[in-house]
């Protein structure tokens, strides 16, 4: 037990940290049972074929709620081998794993088998409620990580989880505190699930929109597929006034200066990270900018290394800024094509294709600007390029502002964990 001294009215001192009177700090192996997993013979057939139990690997454990497994064992894999069938609610810890896998956690949401990097943590209910210990367990992930062992791959292990200690605030309190940070995960989940489907019927509809068009009903085969009579095939240099790149040096960086973006700066599918942009001196941004004099409808496109064919549209607001040699600019020939049009064409499947197959080193992927300027877009009419461009452009517009929206529910439900599961902020019971 844990030495208690007063330090402020209704809470104590221990060795932890500060903590509410109420409040009691124990082993995990005081609350709740540990068993780590097992993986049967993967030279036995009958271990795995038709099998019907979930069984899980360290991979699936993604501080999610899990419902399904990707592989299942039989019955006779499982009393044959050393993997357990933990029931469902079971607090899932990854205790090895790849990247960042190790220490994350899962619920489970059925009864399900694991593998041996799969630590199951079955609670005594009278004292411990499991998605309070959940919780507890996902503030914990980067402590967990620091105290794992090995020399090669570290990992946890079940002395160690054992002996974790954990704060128990009473059951009621606990059970609580569960059910509002799970509210908060719901509403995660729902905006998750609308930007994963806005995701898709944006997908969808690029498609459609840029093979298909709006409303035409006759078509023509041309050397980018079939494509409405109406429109016309034209190479981007066709269609542009300017295709360039700067200097192929990197440039010295200073402290203070003008905001030099690369591909690293490519956020999401839209934006630039410009707070995260290095910077060059002004002389230097000046040096190229009879070659890359960035204005705004210039689309910026990722042109070597890995992710090439990438682009970014230029838009109003943006602060001045130069393109390493790893990018190219171009202007549109806003007579012929609009660069509203141009930034969505640039997704489109047969262009990155064209783009695949333009690619010219066997090492680091590099599209020249004899290559890009070869590329071949459909082309409507101005009118239709607008259309098309308002369109998918309201729906990547729609997915963030939802984005926006889960960003900030994140950072509430990390804050709130923060208070609650530290006994900083209470809750009435």
């Amino acid at each position: 037990m844990q030495e208690l001294k007063k330090v402020a009215n209704n809470y104590k001192l221990t060795d932890i940290r500060e903590i509410p009177d109420e409040w009691d700090i124990k082993k995990l192996e005081e609350l709740s049972d540990l068993n780590a997993g097992g993986t049967p013979s993967r030279f036995v057939n009958s271990y795995w074929d038709n099998g019907t139990i979930p069984w899980l690997s360290s991979g699936e454990v993604k501080n999610n709620v899990i419902y399904s497994s990707n592989e299942k064992i039989t019955e006779v894999g499982l009393s044959e081998s050393a993997a357990k069938l933990f029931p469902k609610g079971t607090v899932l810890i990854a205790i090895t794993g790849q990247g960042l896998t190790r220490g994350r956690t899962a619920l489970l949401g059925i009864e399900s088998t694991t593998n041996q990097s799969v630590v199951g943590i079955v609670c005594n209910k009278s004292i411990m409620n499991n998605m309070f210990l959940w919780y507890y367990l996902q503030s914990q992930y980067w402590k967990l990580r620091s105290i794992s062992q090995g020399s090669n791959q570290a990992g946890l292990n079940l002395a160690l989880l054992n002996s974790y200690m954990i704060l128990v605030p009473p059951l009621l309190e606990q059970q609580k505190i569960a059910s509002i940070l799970s509210k908060v995960d719901e509403l995660i989940q729902k905006t998750d699930q609308i930007i994963e489907q806005t995701q898709r019927l944006k997908k969808g509809l690029m498609h459609r929109l840029l093979t298909k068009g709006i409303g035409h009903t006759k078509f023509k085969k041309t050397i980018l597929g079939t494509i409405p009579e109406q429109w016309n095939c034209k190479s981007l240099r066709e269609i542009s006034l300017k295709i360039s790149d700067r200097d192929h040096f990197t440039p010295k960086y200073v402290n203070e200066g003008v905001i030099m973006v690369s591909p690293v700066n490519f956020k999401n599918d839209e934006d630039i990270d410009f707070e995260s942009c290095k910077r060059i001196s002004y002389d230097a941004h000046q040096l190229n900018r009879r070659k890359t004099d960035i204005r705004i409808g210039d689309i910026i496109l990722h042109r070597i290394g890995a992710g090439l064919g990438r682009v970014r549209r230029v838009t109003k607001g943006m602060p001045d800024f130069s393109i390493l040699h790893s990018l190219a600019m171009i202007r549109a020939n806003e007579h012929i094509v609009s660069s509203g049009y141009l930034k969505w064409a640039f997704r489109a499947p047969h262009i990155l294709s064209q783009i695949s197959n333009g690619i010219q080193s066997m090492g680091v992927p590099d599209l020249g600007l004899n290559k890009i300027s070869e590329l071949t877009f459909p082309v409507p009419d101005l009118s239709e390029q607008n259309k098309i461009f308002l369109i998918l452009e309201n729906l990547q517009n729609q997915i963030r502002l939802v984005s926006v929206c889960n960003t900030k529910l994140n950072l509430l439900k990390r804050g709130l964990m923060q208070k609650l599961l530290t006994g900083k902020l209470r809750v009435k019971i």
